[in-house]
């Protein structure tokens, strides 16, 4: 087993079984043993704008929280991050002490000696609106201890499950929320040979609906021919769905249960859409000319149809499914 594959294994296992408040510290340690850092600042939620940025939440390794304030304050000068808004998904190394050298970078290269950032590698990922992105950010304090190509390619390969993994870890562990188990339950790591190496309850539970005498540890044959002739890692049913990304020697899938949108129609679409995203009745009430009566009876056939039970259930199939 690679490298790559056993970090992500485990991270996938891990984000099902860790108790939320330990899970980052769990992650940051496998990316440890790949791409080894001193310290860390796991970016969960930032918002960006033109060269600066804004952080929502943050996890620390062996960083004080003083950190972030800083950065904050002289981020406009940060030219790591002006290169990692323009490429995401890619990794950028970095040398602060050479990086900053000019005199007009004297704020960014005092902030960097300040917390020993003498050496570092950055990548951030952009979500659907391109508002708010996530990352990681990895420092060295030894001047001389550069990161390498291989430990680049290592690390834009781990970070997006990184950021996957979380959002799993608490979708699957928040006792209360409605949303617990929707999406770490049904989630496969799987070899390109097509033997699963770790499945929650709810993808073998999917992948039956679609392949009733299918039997474990395999993908069915017909998917995993499916998977192999596509090019990509997607496939759409009958009657479920599932996508993922390949990572290595692994494919990390994920499965929902298929629902075409025309069974819907478009005002139900529409007050689903927008409920989903967040609105109240009355407001939608407002957006569409309608009486939020009307808006109930929509999402009231709306979830009938989508075979959903709550908000958090929609939010995710909206997800899925929308563009």
């Amino acid at each position: 087993m690679s490298e790559l594959n056993r970090i992500l294994l485990a991270l996938y296992r891990g984000a099902a079984e860790q108790p939320l408040d330990e899970f980052p510290e769990f992650a940051l340690a496998l990316l440890k043993e790949a791409v080894p850092f001193d310290s860390a600042a796991w970016w969960i939620s930032m918002r960006v704008s033109d060269r600066a940025a804004t952080t929502h939440s943050v996890h620390l390794h062996r960083e004080p929280p003083e950190m972030v304030r800083e950065w904050q304050a002289i981020n406009h000068e940060d030219s790591v991050l002006a290169q990692a808004i323009r490429h995401p998904g890619s990794a950028v190394i970095f040398h602060p002490p050479t990086l900053f050298a000019l005199p007009a970078k004297a704020a960014a290269r005092d902030y960097a000696a300040r917390f020993s950032h003498r050496n570092g590698i950055a990548l951030l990922l952009a979500d659907r609106e391109q508002r708010f992105v996530k990352g990681v950010s990895l420092y060295r304090a030894n001047d001389c201890d550069h990161y390498r190509e291989g430990e680049r390619s290592l690390f834009e390969a781990i970070s997006p499950h990184l950021c996957e993994a979380l959002k799993i870890n608490r979708q699957f562990r928040l006792p209360h929320s409605e949303a617990r188990g929707l999406e770490g339950r049904a989630i496969a790591v799987v070899r390109h040979d097509g033997v699963i190496e770790h499945c929650g309850p709810d993808f073998v539970t999917l992948v039956r609906l679609e392949f009733p005498q299918w039997r474990p540890p395999c993908l069915p044959k017909a998917l995993f021919d499916a998977l192999r002739a596509s090019g990509r890692v997607e496939y759409r049913g009958k009657v479920v769905a599932l996508r993922g990304t390949a990572a290595g020697e692994v494919m990390v899938l994920r499965i929902c249960r298929l629902v075409d949108l025309h069974q819907l129609t478009a005002r139900e679409l529409e007050a689903a859409s927008l409920f989903g995203g967040g609105m109240s009745y009355k407001e939608i009430a407002r957006a569409m000319g309608i009486a939020p009566v009307t808006v109930r009876n929509f999402l009231q056939k709306a979830y009938a149809k989508l075979q959903i039970g709550n908000k958090a259930e929609l939010a995710a199939w909206l997800r899925r499914e929308l563009p």
